[in-house]
């Protein structure tokens, strides 16, 4: 595993043992740093294995997003046309929210795209499929506000003029002051599926203002501007894949909530392929009380961070290896560059390394959905990076910090398909399995893990149960 120990993702509720420092690979969270960088230990234990609370079947685990300690997982084959759950990472076998469309007939394809809030007091929900004015597949988007602990509705988005098949809702980005919906096939009969992003600021919390709406400066068809959005403190990363063409993103910035109708940064990597399906995942993180950086600021801490992954891309040894693409922005002018380009600590053909990433603050999560474990085809696996001081070179760099693993993997289980990072923990989908897994983070001095007190469930535990849920949906409004 060279650098990587292997932390395999049981469902313990206590840490397991101390594991030596330089002991090789380990069942558990063993930590293999460089040599040259001899840092304290970040041990990720798996605590929770979270599965449908309804039942097998209904896609639970296709998407998943995180905010804060709002972990929302969609099953967009429940019953009713759709689900999604929100639980509280914070207090996991608290009873989660049910949120679904109260028989609303009109709307399709409910929970095919989601997104929180980094706040986790807003959650958006896209349905693409839905029809709009007799428009099949105009779409759209709906939006939930936490209030206390329970979750209130709080309305109903679309397009003035979406076209049929617009799409609207495929892909959202939410934050308390930003609500960001793509509709990557909207077109003219000119200019077929251009895409298009409506943006909506607001002066307060979730209260939004008037419309914008985002293109390309130059729309081409079959572009699909709006397939993937990031947001971020008021900037909003919009990919675009014009046909026979490297993918593109582009960073918006709201000013004064005002959206600017041109991009503030487009990013395109040193070195791709139009084959390396750049901008197939996409993470931003961006500090807002680093926009003015200060001399105290801790090392190794960037006020803008950009991790795109390209899950295609190839290397020397091997084709389909993947790559993660890392930019970041200098704190006085605000300008964007790529600092460096990652590929897997164990490198594999179509393993699909970046198909899924996180970034939050120094840390960065890469998912790698297609890996093989021996004879167990695309089990999946996922990486965690830690942002640290070369001592060779006194300058940053991106290192493998340890490796997370299913307990038991599974044929086309596709551990790592999608992924989030919060600053407390990291949370990991098994579409495959229709399961997500939620791992808590401890630290403690090197090579170590926090210390335990009582004693340590057995490897394979079941995953706690969950109560009934409480159900909102839009009939509740």
């Amino acid at each position: 595993m060279g650098l990587l120990g292997i932390l395999t993702a049981s469902c313990r509720t206590q840490p397991p043992p101390p594991v030596p420092w330089f002991a090789g690979e380990a069942s558990l969270p063993g930590v293999k740093p460089p040599p040259s960088n001899r840092i304290p230990v970040t041990a990720f234990v798996a605590n929770y294995l979270i599965q449908s609370p309804e039942s097998r079947g209904d896609g639970f685990g296709s998407r998943m997003a995180l905010g804060n300690r709002t972990l929302v997982v969609a099953a967009p084959g429940a019953a009713g046309g759709g689900a999604v759950w929100i639980f509280d990472t914070s207090a996991i076998s608290r009873k989660p929210t049910r949120l679904g469309i109260g028989g609303d007939a009109s709307l399709i394809g409910f929970g095919e795209a989601i997104a929180v809030s980094p706040s986790g007091l807003f959650v958006a929900v896209g349905a693409p499929g839905s029809t709009v004015n007799g428009l099949k597949g105009a779409g759209a988007a709906l939006v939930w506000r936490k209030e206390g602990d329970a979750w209130t509705f709080a309305g109903r988005f679309e397009d003035d003029d979406p076209g049929e098949h617009a799409g609207f809702g495929s892909a959202l980005g939410i934050d308390d002051y930003n609500l960001v919906i793509g509709a990557p096939r909207a077109g003219t009969p000119e200019i077929p599926e251009h895409g298009l992003v409506v943006v909506r600021a607001a002066r307060a919390p979730g209260k939004w203002l008037e419309p914008d709406t985002l293109m390309s400066e130059t729309p081409r068809p079959g572009e699909h501007f709006g397939e993937r959005i990031e947001i971020m403190t008021g900037d909003a990363l919009i990919s675009a894949d014009p046909p026979g063409q490297q993918g593109v993103l582009r960073l918006f910035r709201n000013r004064l909530g005002k959206w600017g109708a041109k991009p503030v940064a487009e990013l395109t990597p040193q070195r791709n392929t139009l084959l390396d399906r750049f901008g197939a995942s996409a993470s931003i993180y961006i500090d807002s009380r680093l926009r003015k950086p200060r001399p105290t600021d801790m090392v190794g801490f960037d006020p803008g961070m950009l991790a795109i992954g390209a899950p295609g891309a190839n290397i020397p040894s091997a084709p389909d290896v993947g790559r993660v693409h890392l930019f970041e922005q200098n704190p006085k002018s605000r300008a964007w560059r790529e600092r460096t380009q990652l590929i897997s600590p164990d490198p594999q053909i179509e393993a699909d390394f970046g198909a899924a990433v996180s970034i939050s603050r120094d840390r960065l999560l890469v998912g790698a959905p297609g890996f093989n474990h021996g004879e167990v085809p695309d089990a999946g696996t996922a990486y965690v990076y830690k942002s640290l001081v070369d001592r060779d070179t006194d300058e940053l760099a991106w290192k493998p910090f340890f490796e997370l693993r299913p307990a038991e993997p599974t044929p086309s289980g596709r551990f790592g398909a999608s992924v989030s990072a919060s600053d407390d923990c990291i949370v990991i989908s098994e579409p495959g399995k229709e399961r997500v897994h939620v791992f808590t983070r401890t630290e403690a001095g090197p090579g170590l893990p926090a210390p335990t007190t009582g004693s340590e469930t057995p490897d394979q535990a079941a995953p706690a149960p969950i109560p009934q849920p409480t159900v909102v949906s839009t009939s509740s409004l």
